[in-house]
């Protein structure tokens, strides 16, 4: 019994930490909302699917090192505006 609860904790709090690293990586939401851009304009311009961009909007994936060169490009924003910055940096 008391293992399990052990087992449930250890995961509950593996699982939080990974979210909490995972959580807003990129800002590229926040650029196309600042440019008044729409996510599928941004899909349709990288050749990508609107899904895979909906979850790098999201946080829910990231995109690669090129692919977010390329975001930027598009975008005509430095490549660090795409990347969210916590208040320590």
């Amino acid at each position: 019994m008391l293992a399990n609860q052990i087992k449930y904790v250890i995961l509950h709090l593996t699982q939080s930490i990974i979210e909490y690293s995972m959580a807003n990586l990129n800002c590229i939401k926040a650029v196309l909302a600042e440019k008044g851009i729409m996510s599928k304009w941004l899909a349709k311009t990288l050749k990508k699917d609107p899904a895979t961009v909906s979850k790098w909007c999201n946080n829910h994936s990231q995109p690669d090192l090129y692919t977010l060169a390329r975001i930027a490009e598009v975008l005509d924003v430095d490549i660090h505006k795409l990347i969210c910055h916590t208040k320590e940096e």
